[in-house]
């Protein structure tokens, strides 16, 4: 099993420079960092974790906060960005500890830290007014929210720009010249529902479109919903001649209801959706959809939370409602253009 100093002579520094940057303490260049991250990962070394944490006062555990079902089955990217949480907090040292208690028990994530298990928590997709989110302020335990803002308190949060996106394939819906485009939302509850639904309703104002209520239908993240979408925004007098979905899933039952009942996409509707799932591109046109920027999230979320978690940055009055670019940040989706966005026919289409 290769030692500490096998690293230091892997990487060429000194045994004081890998116990630095092993231990996340201050004093390393940059570029010795990353050579010395390097020679870790290529002689797969370990450091004893015990004697860290008892050398530090810390357990070098990350708490990660497993987000409600209804995030998990909205967000099929999940499982991807444990992925990349895991990658970018073992780099600076740390580890994941779940938690697999019920949502709602107030005590939880501050258990998880007072007992030592935890030195800070990422929490994902929280819902609106969740009360832990008050007691970790009130506890100074370090924290940083994903997919949420975490409204009237410090705690920092990293989110991706739902409204920008919406706004960016509304706008080329314009440019194609479609006026009249429908919404499939996703279930309330979790914050991107109301963001992607507001930024949906702002973008067809601000682009002179039918603001007509009934062409936006409630889904619950599923592809049954999506197919359920269809039937009821083509039942309309007049129909949509393009419809986003809040995400891919229902994206996906959109398209096959339509096939279902002798459409063509993008002939007869143009159709988007959010998130980049794996399955877009192979559908049946390609689907255009937003791609989120997992990696970006999980590398930001190690930046804002290790340095908290180190007490290298003071906690700004927990009363404050302002935040610096350090404790909030908003991250851009990409966008795929496919095949699924078209100009509309001229005629009317009614089932």
């Amino acid at each position: 099993m290769p030692s500490q100093s096998d690293v230091a002579r892997k990487a060429r520094v000194s045994f004081m420079t890998v116990s630095r940057v092993v231990n996340n303490r201050g004093n390393v260049k940059e570029a010795t960092r990353q050579k010395v991250l390097e020679a870790i990962e290529e002689l797969n070394y370990y450091p004893n974790a015990a004697a860290r944490a008892l050398n530090m006062d810390r357990s070098f555990g990350v708490g990660i906060s497993v987000p409600q079902s209804d995030f998990i089955f909205a967000a099929p990217f999940y499982p991807a960005l444990i992925l990349e949480l895991e990658r970018s907090f073992r780099k600076k040292g740390f580890h994941l500890v779940f938690d697999s208690l019920e949502r709602g028990d107030e005590t939880d994530y501050r258990a998880m830290f007072h007992q030592r298990k935890v030195d800070g928590v990422v929490i994902i997709s929280p819902r609106k007014g969740e009360p832990q989110l008050e007691s970790l302020v009130r506890e100074n335990i370090p924290a940083v929210v994903l997919y949420g803002n975490p409204e009237r308190n410090s705690i920092p949060y990293i989110d991706v720009d739902s409204t920008g996106g919406i706004k960016l394939l509304m706008g080329e819906l314009k440019r194609l010249k479609h006026s009249r485009v429908g919404f499939i939302k996703g279930e309330e509850g979790l914050p991107m529902a109301g963001e992607r639904l507001q930024a949906y309703l702002t973008a067809r104002n601000e682009f002179g479109m039918d603001e007509d209520k009934d062409l936006v239908f409630q889904g619950d993240w599923s592809a049954k919903s999506g197919a359920e979408g269809f039937r009821s925004l083509f039942n309309l007098s007049e129909p949509p001649t393009a419809v986003l979905c809040a995400n891919d899933l229902m994206a996906l039952g959109f398209m096959q209801a339509a096939f279902k009942n002798g459409m063509k996409i993008p002939e007869d509707v143009s159709v988007g959706g959010f998130n980049g799932a794996d399955f877009s591109p192979y559908l049946t046109p390609p689907l255009t959809t937003l791609g989120q920027p997992i990696y970006s999230v999980a590398h930001a979320a190690a930046e804002v939370l290790v340095p908290r978690m180190m007490g290298d940055i003071v906690e700004i009055d927990k009363n404050s409602e302002k935040r610096t670019l350090s404790q909030a940040k908003l991250l851009a989706p990409k966008p795929y253009w496919r095949e699924s966005f078209a100009t509309p026919r001229d005629k009317s289409i009614i089932l």
